[in-house]
């Protein structure tokens, strides 16, 4: 007996290994995997760029009727880090806007540290 599959009314296989004009051994393709991908991968290293992504490929599998859960976590996780990133700028900006505002205006040299506050 052959490696082949069987069907229920036992047809033979064309050439291109199809019965009825369907291809054998496809499956659905999801069109999103590709962005939902790149989409947790930049959420890493560039965030925006990421959530950008996750958006793309959550609307699209919305449309498609499908459930996209990596584009969800890519989403997520890039908007965890934008809001820490922000966070630790407003943190490094009022401390060096305090560091000025105890020093006044001027050149100040501090630890090793060059302050120019104005």
């Amino acid at each position: 007996m052959e490696n082949q599959p069987v069907n229920q009314a036992q047809q033979p296989l064309t050439p291109n290994n199809e019965i009825n004009n369907q291809p054998a051994n496809v499956l659905p393709k999801k069109s999103t995997d590709g962005l939902s991908i790149a989409a947790i991968i930049l959420a890493f290293f560039i965030p925006i760029v990421g959530l950008i992504l996750g958006i793309i490929a959550k609307v699209k599998s919305k449309n498609a009727g499908q459930k996209n859960t990596l584009a969800t976590a890519a989403i997520i996780i890039s908007s965890v880090i934008i809001v820490f990133v922000f966070l630790g700028f407003i943190f490094l900006f009022s401390a060096l806007f305090n560091k000025c505002s105890e020093l006044g205006p001027g050149v100040h040299y501090e630890d090793g540290v060059t302050y120019t506050c104005s």
